[in-house]
C-alpha cells in the first residue's frame, strides 16, 4: 500500500486536506469526515506536470505534488484502467473469489437436497434386501400394534381373500384390520398392510377391497414404502449432519413409525400402483371397475363430508386425471364381469 497527502476537492466547493491510499485493489480517498473507497475504473490520472491530479467519477479531484503517485497507479493497476467508468464500487478479488466459492457451494447444496437426496433414496430404497425389509416393517408393526383394537374375525377373512387374489410369492404379505373410525389403509415395509374398519365400512362390493390391497400390496412390491422411507431418512441424515448431530440414525424409522399412516407417495408412484393393481386384478379375472368405484366411492365422501375428508384422501390423492386414467386403462382390456363366488362368501363374512 501506497499513501500520498494532497487536496481533494468535492464538486462546487473548497479543497480540504486528503489523503490517497493505493493498494492493488482499490483507492481508498480519506479527508477529515469521511472515508471513501474507489474501483480504479471510477478515477483517470492527468499527465503530471507541477502536481498530479486524479479525477473521480463524481466529480471531485485530488491533487498532490508528490508524481510518483500517477507510476504507482500504473505499477499497481493496467494502464488501460484508468479512466472514468460510471461502474459499481470497487470489490476486492478475495471478496469476490469468497462469494463465488460461497454461491457454489450453496448451489451444489440445494441441487443435492432436490436431486442427489432422492436419487440416493430412490436406489437405496429398490436395492434394500427382501429380509431387511421385513426386519423395519416388523419392527414398526410391533412398535405400533400396542395402539390398536385388531378385529380378529376380519382380519383372517380379508387375509383369505388376499391369499385368493395375490399371486406375488416374493414377499409374505398380512393384512390386519383395525377397529378404527379414521378412513386409511397403509403398507409396511416387508408385507404387512394395515387396513382399519371404517373405510371397509365405506365399500359396497368386494371387488373395491380387491382393489385396494392390490393397490396397496403393489406399494410393497414395487418398493414404494422402502423407497419413500429411504429418501426421508436420507433427509434426514442431510440435515442431521448440517446440525452436527447425526445419532439415532438407525433408529429413527422405528422411532417414528407412527409416521408411516401418513406415508404420501407421489404422483408417479401412486401411478404404478394403479397401474399394477390393475393388472393383478386383470390376471384373475376379477372385474376391475372395482378400482374405479372405490376412488369414486372415496371422493363422493370427501365432498359429502368435505370436514371429514378420509385420510386415506389425504395420502393417496384423487386427482380427476387419476380416475381418468384409471378408466381409460380398463376400456383398453377385455376382463371378467362376472362376480367371484369365492370373493362373494368372503365378503359376506367381512362386510360391516
Amino acid at each position: 500500500m501506497k499513501t500520498f497527502s494532497g487536496t481533494y476537492s468535492p464538486p462546487n466547493q473548497p479543497g480540504t486536506d486528503a489523503q490517497l491510499e493505493v493498494t492493488y485493489y482499490n483507492v481508498k480517498l480519506i479527508t477529515e469526515d469521511r472515508e471513501r473507497v474507489w474501483n480504479v475504473e471510477n478515477i483517470s490520472v492527468a499527465k503530471p506536470t507541477a502536481r498530479c491530479v486524479v479525477s473521480f467519477s463524481d466529480g471531485g479531484i485530488f491533487t498532490t505534488s508528490d508524481l510518483s503517485l500517477n507510476d504507482v497507479l500504473l505499477d499497481y493497476f493496467p494502464k488501460s484502467h484508468l479512466h472514468p467508468s460510471p461502474g459499481k464500487q470497487f470489490i476486492s478479488p478475495p471478496v469476490l473469489l469468497f462469494l463465488g466459492i460461497f454461491v457454489l457451494v450453496l448451489l451444489g447444496v440445494v441441487l443435492f437436497y432436490f436431486y442427489g437426496i432422492p436419487a440416493i433414496g430412490n436406489y437405496a430404497g429398490k436395492h434394500i434386501p427382501i429380509k431387511m425389509e421385513e426386519k423395519i416393517g416388523k419392527q414398526m408393526f410391533d412398535a405400533m400394534k400396542g395402539e390398536w383394537k385388531i378385529d380378529t374375525e376380519r382380519t383372517e377373512a380379508v387375509n383369505e381373500l388376499f391369499r385368493h387374489i395375490n399371486d406375488n410369492k416374493d414377499y409374505n404379505f398380512y393384512i390386519t384390520v383395525v377397529k378404527d373410525k379414521t378412513v386409511n389403509a397403509f403398507a409396511m415395509p416387508g408385507g404387512n398392510i394395515v387396513v382399519y374398519d371404517e373405510i371397509i365400512r365405506r365399500m359396497k362390493t368386494p371387488e373395491e377391497l380387491a382393489a385396494l390391497l392390490t393397490h396397496e400390496s403393489s406399494h410393497i412390491t414395487c418398493r414404494h414404502t422402502s423407497r419413500t422411507m429411504c429418501t426421508n431418512l436420507a433427509n434426514y441424515v442431510f440435515f442431521s449432519a448440517i446440525l452436527g448431530d447425526i445419532s439415532g440414525v438407525a433408529a429413527v424409522l422405528v422411532q417414528n413409525a407412527d409416521q408411516i399412516k401418513t406415508l404420501t407417495y407421489s404422483r408417479d408412484l401412486e401411478t404404478e400402483a394403479d397401474l399394477m393393481g390393475l393388472e393383478l386384478m386383470y390376471r384373475k379375472g376379477i372385474n376391475p371397475n372395482g378400482m374405479l368405484h372405490l376412488m369414486e366411492t372415496l371422493k363422493a365422501e370427501s365432498k359429502n363430508h368435505p370436514s371429514e375428508m378420509p385420510e386415506f384422501l389425504s395420502t393417496h390423492p384423487l386427482p380427476d386425471s387419476r380416475l381418468n386414467y384409471v378408466a381409460e386403462n380398463i376400456a383398453k382390456h377385455k376382463y371378467n364381469t362376472e362376480a367371484d363366488s369365492t370373493l362373494l362368501k368372503l365378503w359376506d363374512r367381512i362386510k360391516l
